[in-house]
């Protein structure tokens, strides 16, 4: 949480509303093995935002290739408005490539050739590729965004329901894939769009249930129920990372009361995915609140994982995992979620890679040494040499650049590993049995002058093992 960035929003006093928060979707997940989730999960609360670099190879996989052409109208170069080709979801290789404004004809066509009234899935083109049929992304979701609403807003008045120009249904559907558009982009941009369309559509939502019960059926009363329930989810991650450093009493009591109305909204459509994701965040903005770590839903967390192993519980389970130092469980659950995704998703995909970012920071090995204890610089332990001897590099800046830090050997009682390293006990004489078992190191106990071992394998009991008996692990043996 203390690393959540902080937004300014100013607040409504007529409308006494918060603002919509970076990241929520619209409906459930279709297909939980093959499709990336829409709705906000745990991780999204807890953990801070992607940095902008974290995207950027994906963002360069997605240029055209020299004579890559439109799947649609098969032309390669700029389209009849200057156009380029454009690209961003799942499509390898020469596949995928499109232009906007052919995209947009291709959804508009299939929109007027679907059930407009009735069926849910007459927007899915507007929002996935038809190809590798997974979620577009950034600034493509947000221009197909803009362009159904343009597409929507040119029909001529509905003969039902009056002013508007198609099902109020359909067109709040569109806002809020707007909505989620708007606040998949880059932390920092469009907040003033994000809270003026969260306003719009809650607005419109009570606009219409003041109309006469006779104009709109059940099915669609229940979708009015089911996309407020995901507004107030957009309040209470907004809510959350208002706040920088704590959840402070106002701000977690705000934030606990709109994960609530998203809770008792979902209970009262039957979404029990929706269910269990508003009972997740109340628990843990409460933990936060109350000064308690994470760690106490670790148990339900990984029951969780086992129970429905999709990548969004995964992310849930890394963020507490990660929270209180398993390392070597996260580790092993990171490489697999990363395995899943690239199978899924591909290489290209964000998802892809962010966990190989992630994975790759959990591997790099960071210690500080005492002969530069008093500088507070971090240094990744390399690997060991001989005679007592590490090889390390650094020191590590915020922004890491390698080719600006050295290289260097030490001796490796001048090292202090950070809190989580995993490492592997030798030479032990009165705990034998603890020989070749493997664990995280926790904080350093100086009147103990020992590290605290957590071990995998559960039926062992934590120990404070000195430095001289322990080393660190760069590569994690096979489970």
């Amino acid at each position: 949480i203390d690393q959540l960035p902080l937004h300014q929003f100013t607040t409504d006093t007529a409308t006494d509303r918060p603002p919509a928060p970076p990241s929520a979707p619209w409906e459930r997940v279709r297909d939980a093995a093959a499709k990336q989730p829409r709705r906000s999960r745990t991780w999204d609360v807890m953990s801070p935002p992607l940095e902008p670099m974290m995207s950027l190879v994906a963002v360069v996989c997605q240029q055209p290739r020299r004579n890559s052409s439109c799947w649609i109208c098969l032309e390669e170069g700029h389209d009849e408005k200057g156009q380029s080709l454009v690209r961003d979801c799942s499509c390898r290789g020469e596949s995928g490539f499109g232009h906007l404004s052919c995209i947009a004809k291709y959804a508009e066509r299939k929109y007027q050739d679907s059930d407009q009234d009735d069926n849910q899935d007459s927007l899915e083109t507007w929002e996935t590729c038809p190809n590798c049929n997974q979620y577009y992304q950034h600034e493509l979701r947000l221009d197909l965004a803009d362009a159904l609403l343009a597409f929507l807003e040119s029909f001529p008045n509905h003969p039902v329901y009056g002013n508007f120009s198609c099902c109020p249904l359909r067109y709040m559907e569109g806002m809020y894939l707007k909505l989620y558009a708007l606040s998949e982009q880059q932390v920092g941009t469009y907040l003033d769009d994000i809270w003026k369309v969260a306003l719009e559509l809650m607005s419109l939502i009570e606009k219409l249930r003041a109309c006469p019960p006779w104009v709109f059926g059940p099915a669609v009363l229940e979708r009015f129920t089911e996309l407020e329930a995901l507004i107030y989810n957009q309040y209470g991650m907004t809510t959350v990372k208002k706040h920088k450093t704590v959840l402070e009493n106002e701000g977690a009591q705000a934030a606990i009361k709109y994960f609530e109305h998203y809770r008792d909204l979902s209970r009262k459509v039957g979404d029990s995915e929706g269910i269990t994701d508003a009972g997740i965040k109340v628990s843990q903005c409460q933990l936060a609140f109350n000064g308690s770590s994470l760690g106490s839903s670790i148990s339900f967390l990984q029951d969780q994982y086992k129970q429905t192993p999709s990548h969004e519980n995964g992310l849930s389970l890394h963020v507490a995992l990660s929270s209180e130092r398993h390392s070597i469980e996260d580790e092993r659950l990171l490489a697999e979620l990363l395995v899943s995704s690239r199978q899924i998703h591909g290489v290209e995909h964000e998802q892809t890679t962010f966990l190989l970012k992630t994975l790759k920071k959990r591997r790099a090995r960071q210690v500080c040494l005492k002969s530069r204890a008093l500088a507070v610089e971090f240094y990744q332990a390399i690997r060991y040499e001989e005679g007592n001897k590490c090889l390390v590099q650094g020191p590590i800046a915020t922004s890491r650049d390698v080719d600006k830090e050295k290289t260097f050997i030490v001796g490796t009682d001048d090292l202090i590993l950070t809190p989580g390293t995993p490492v592997l006990c030798h030479g032990l004489k009165n705990a034998s049995h603890l020989n070749g078992k493997i664990g995280d190191a926790r904080m350093f106990d100086p009147l103990k002058e020992r590290y605290p071992v957590h071990f995998e394998d559960a039926n062992l009991k934590p120990c404070l093992i000195k430095l001289e008996n322990i080393r660190i692990i760069f590569d994690l043996p096979e489970k």
